[in-house]
């Protein structure tokens, strides 16, 4: 029992890090991004989304649906997409909903 709190502790403590990590690279690329800065930006940014920071999952499918910074795929751009509106990022969720009209 004592094993498996600790082991609860260190996963915990494990997921602060990259969540902290993840927020660190987030706010990075989306300097670069406002600036229009895009192939600087897309690396820091996919990196955020791959450890699963919603805003940044918005951004990079954001940037593959319009080819900023990255080959233009609308697919990878909704999947991305879907990937932030699962964790409700109100930006993505709209942004499929208008896909779907189209």
């Amino acid at each position: 029992m004592v094993l498996l709190t600790f082991a609860s502790i260190a996963m915990a403590d494990i997921k602060k890090v990259e969540n902290k990590e993840a927020d660190s690279l987030y706010q990075q690329g989306k300097k670069l991004y406002d600036q229009k800065n895009y192939d600087k930006a897309f690396p820091l940014l996919l990196k955020a989304a791959e450890m699963g920071h919603s805003d940044a999952q918005m951004h990079v499918g954001k940037m593959y649906y319009n080819g900023w910074g990255v080959g233009h795929s609308h697919a990878k751009g909704k999947a991305w997409h879907e990937k932030a509106a699962a964790q409700g990022n109100k930006e993505s969720i709209k942004k499929l909903k208008s896909m779907d009209h189209h």
